[in-house]
C-alpha cells in the first residue's frame, strides 16, 4: 500500500510484526505482566467506549479505524450496531477477516477512507492516531469529519506527553536503541488535552471533550512483577478514581480519550 506519510509506513511495519501477539493478547493467551498492565488500561478505555456507544441511535453505522484483529469490532457488532472496519496492516487484516468473516473490512489508512461523505454516525480509533505524526493526525481528523454525518461523533485515544509512566523519556531512549541496532520502530505522537481541543476544532468539529484514564505509574509497578503490579493497582483504585475529568490532572494519565462532535 502506498502511503502519504512515513509514520503510516512505520506503524504498518510494526503491526505486521506484532499481529499474532495482539491476537493472542485479545484471546487471553498472554499472561505476562506487560499484558496485564496493557489490559487494565484497555479495559478502562472499553468502559468509556461503552458509555459513548449508548449515546448513539440504535443500529448506528460505526467505523472502527485500525480495527486490528477485529475483536473490538466484533464486540461492537454484538451490541446491535452496523459496524465496519479498516486496517492498513495486511497481517492484522488477514487475522481479522479469519476471526470475523461476516464483518466488512477494508485495507484503508485513517487519512484516506474509502467510504462516501457523511456515511457514519460514529468513528472510533483506539490506539491508532498515537502512531502518526501531527500532520497525519490532522489529515485523519479531517477525513473523519468528511465521513461523519452532521452531529456525528468520533472517539479516539492518544498518548499524554506528561503521563506519569514517563513514556515520553522511555520512547526516546528506545528510539535511540532502535537506530543503533537497526530495529523496526514506530512513531509516537505525544499530545495534551488542550492541543487536542485546538486540533479538533481546526478540523471543523464543533465540540471536543477530553478524559484522562489510568494512572501511568501503574505501568511502572508492573515492571516489578505481576503480583506487585496487581497490589499497586488495587491500592490506587481504592484511594482514587482511574477516570479524570479535571483539566490539570487528566494530562498526567496513561490514556487520553478524545471525543469530538461534527
Amino acid at each position: 500500500m502506498k502511503s502519504i506519510n512515513k509514520t503510516v509506513n512505520s506503524a504498518i511495519k510494526r503491526h505486521d510484526l506484532d499481529a499474532s501477539g495482539f491476537d493472542n493478547l485479545y484471546k487471553g493467551l498472554d499472561n505476562s505482566s506487560k499484558a496485564r498492565a496493557f489490559m487494565l488500561g484497555r479495559n478502562l478505555i472499553i468502559e468509556e467506549l461503552e458509555t459513548f456507544l449508548k449515546t448513539l441511535p440504535q443500529g448506528a453505522k460505526i467505523l472502527d479505524v485500525g480495527c486490528g484483529t477485529g475483536h473490538l469490532t466484533n464486540q461492537i457488532k454484538q451490541k446491535g450496531y452496523d459496524v465496519y472496519g479498516i486496517e492498513p496492516s495486511s497481517e492484522m487484516l488477514k487475522i481479522a477477516k479469519k476471526n470475523f468473516p461476516s464483518i466488512p473490512m477494508r485495507r484503508d489508512i485513517s487519512s484516506k477512507i474509502s467510504f462516501d461523505n457523511e456515511f457514519f454516525d460514529a468513528i472510533i480509533a483506539l490506539e491508532v492516531l498515537r502512531y502518526l505524526d501531527e500532520e497525519e493526525n490532522y489529515n485523519s481528523l479531517k477525513e473523519f469529519h468528511r465521513c461523519l454525518k452532521e452531529g456525528g461523533l468520533f472517539f479516539v485515544t492518544q498518548v499524554n506527553a506528561f503521563s506519569t509512566d514517563f513514556y515520553y523519556f522511555f520512547y526516546h531512549l528506545k528510539s535511540l536503541y532502535s537506530l543503533m541496532f537497526n530495529k523496526v520502530k514506530h512513531h509516537c505522537y505525544f499530545t495534551t488535552p488542550r492541543a487536542q481541543e485546538i486540533l479538533g476544532k481546526k478540523c471543523g468539529f464543533k465540540k471536543i471533550n477530553t478524559i484522562g484514564l489510568f494512572f501511568g505509574s501503574t505501568r511502572i509497578a508492573f515492571k516489578l512483577g505481576k503480583k506487585f503490579g496487581n497490589f499497586y493497582y488495587g491500592f490506587l483504585s481504592k484511594i482514587s478514581k482511574q477516570r479524570i475529568t479535571k483539566y490539570f490532572y487528566k494530562a498526567f494519565c496513561g490514556h487520553l480519550v478524545v471525543i469530538g462532535k461534527k
